[in-house]
């Protein structure tokens, strides 16, 4: 299985995750310890800080697709590593509170796909703009 191919989508990836793992004890372990299994993290994963905790120092893919305005709390929660951030797509409806997040220091970050579908400008829309310590990035895509 090509870890490229594992679907990022939380019930998707966790299910597939737990039948490779239940083919020997020998897959179990290497799911449950290997960090690459635990570095793709998206919303409306019921247990982010597992994926977090079992990630360990891995550099880590984030994506935060949010219809309703609910994606506060997961974004509070990853803003707390963005120091480890490879890449992270966010696209929601209201992101005042989501941008306050992208505020932190960015060193790994090399993709950053933004798209907030809002017809209302933020408050302090400019703000979006000023992210700080992006030594690696390569790829910005902001769409409104």
């Amino acid at each position: 299985m090509d870890l490229g191919e594992l679907p990022l989508r939380p019930h998707a990836r966790r299910h597939r995750l737990w039948q490779l793992a239940l083919v020997a004890s020998k897959w179990w372990k290497m799911v449950n310890l290997s960090t690459i299994f635990w570095s793709d993290i998206a919303f409306k994963l019921d247990d982010v800080r597992l994926y977090l905790r079992k990630s360990q120092n891995a550099l880590l893919n984030i994506k935060c697709v949010s219809v309703y305005g609910d994606a506060a709390e997961f974004m509070e929660i990853v803003a707390t590593v963005a120091h480890r951030w490879k890449s992270i797509t966010l696209s929601c409806t209201s992101g005042e509170d989501l941008v306050q997040q992208l505020q932190s220091p960015m060193p790994e970050l090399t993709d950053m796909q933004i798209t907030i579908r809002t017809r209302s400008e933020l408050s302090g829309g400019h703000s979006l703009l000023q992210l700080q310590d992006l030594p690696k990035l390569n790829h910005l895509c902001l769409d409104n």
